[in-house]
């Protein structure tokens, strides 16, 4: 039991927290999206690609904390990112990025419920 001065002190609020702190792979992936775009464009995020195909940003993180499969595929794509050869420095550079982080999303999910699909 917490010491009377420090009852007011909600940990479990600090705990769920940390449990949703961005990632780093996702803040560097999210970085990379918001080179190339115009000012009346929608800055795209991995997290606010990943709610519109129905997946919320506490199962997001989960999957960058647990699924090794999940994490080293988005090391890769930010690497592309970063070194693609074919960058043409506009906003179809984002789209392209964007259109990838959604397939690597519709895959993990998928094949994190794949048995409940079949």
């Amino acid at each position: 039991m917490l010491p009377a001065p420090l009852k007011f002190l909600n940990l479990s609020h600090m705990k769920e927290r940390e449990q949703n702190e961005t990632p780093q792979i996702i803040d560097e992936i999210n970085k990379s999206l918001r080179e190339p775009i115009s000012e009346d464009m929608e800055i795209p995020t991995v997290e606010s690609i990943a709610r519109k195909i129905g997946i919320n940003e506490k199962i997001l993180y989960e999957w960058v904390k647990t699924d090794h499969e999940f994490s080293d595929a988005l090391e890769r794509l930010k690497n592309v990112q970063k070194d693609d050869p074919f960058k043409t420095g506009t906003e179809e550079d984002t789209y392209v990025n964007a259109m990838m982080i959604a397939l690597l999303l519709f895959e993990t999910r998928d094949r994190h419920y794949k048995s409940h699909n079949l």
